[in-house]
């Protein structure tokens, strides 16, 4: 029976090396996978954020509040979120609690669903209600509800043409 105990042969210095270094080239080609990723979802974005200034043109008030209304990965975020009723009754029960903050927070999110599914009359209720719940010194939400309220028809328009593009944008070109 050896002398160290266990019955293991300790690893030699070589060996240590060997394994600690197949570790670091792991790691590394583990962060370059992130930061690949991480880039080719860079290039997603500014892609669709170049379409979306492309279909508002020059209306900074209009691409702000677009920008803030339109589900990046609707996909996935109408998965997590639900649907704009399960928004609407907890913004109805953060209303009922004085939670006004939450209560404009849930209403818009029911409205960003509805614009989504462009859902016109129903975006623009979810947005009267989000309205009637933001304080009056939160001037850039303010700002943004009276802008896509008084441009519901351009609203409904941006949505079906920036998701359309959204839906049909080629990953495989985006890459070098």
């Amino acid at each position: 029976m050896p002398a160290y105990g266990g019955g293991a042969l300790p690893l030699s210095g070589n060996s240590r090396r060997s394994r600690d270094k197949e570790r670091d080239e792991e790691q590394r080609e583990g962060q370059l996978e992130e930061e690949k990723e991480e880039d080719k979802k860079e290039k997603i974005y500014r892609r669709a954020d170049a379409r979306l200034r492309s279909l508002i043109g020059t209306n900074d008030h209009m691409y702000d509040a677009m920008e803030n209304f339109l589900l990046g990965d609707p996909e996935r975020q109408i998965s997590q979120l639900g649907g704009a009723d399960s928004m609407v009754a907890k913004g109805d029960e953060a209303k009922s609690k004085g939670a006004y903050l939450f209560a404009r927070s849930s209403f818009e999110i029911a409205a960003k669903l509805e614009i989504y599914q462009r859902n016109r009359e129903n975006a623009k209720k979810y947005l009267l209600l989000a309205q009637e719940v933001t304080q009056k010194e939160d001037l850039e939400h303010i700002e943004i509800l009276n802008t896509l309220l008084a441009n519901m028809e351009m609203v409904m328009r941006i949505a079906r043409e920036y998701y359309g593009i959204l839906a049909h944008i080629d990953e495989e070109k985006l890459l070098p």
